[in-house]
């Protein structure tokens, strides 16, 4: 009776987990496709007063720094509640406005 039950269990567990590690990469991939071309670096770079003000827009002290962020990082933010980093909604405005100009088709996908 126990194996009845423990089968059926490990298999939803090991489906979940699956898709907990397939399902943010898949979306990010869509992502990408639905865009024409992927950002380009700056070809001159801002003054320091201008990125001050952009930190500054952005709420954040100090010397301005951004994190490196996957789709699981961002996930597990979400998750845990994370204040918001000033350097990932910095990048996040970037990565935006690169999105909103160069989808191939309007809409989510």
């Amino acid at each position: 009776m126990r194996l009845l039950v423990r089968r059926p269990l490990l298999a939803f567990l090991a489906t979940a987990a699956l898709l907990v590690l397939v399902v943010p990469i898949a979306l990010y991939w869509a992502g990408l496709n639905a865009i024409d071309a992927l950002p380009m670096p700056p070809s001159e770079l801002a003054t320091l007063d201008q990125q001050s003000e952009a930190w500054q827009r952005v709420r954040g002290r100090g010397e301005p720094e951004v994190h490196p962020l996957t789709p699981y990082s961002y996930l597990f933010n979400i998750a845990a509640h994370y204040q918001k980093d000033p350097g990932g909604l910095a990048a996040w405005l970037v990565a935006r406005n690169h999105l909103l100009t160069h989808r191939q088709k309007p809409g989510m996908f």
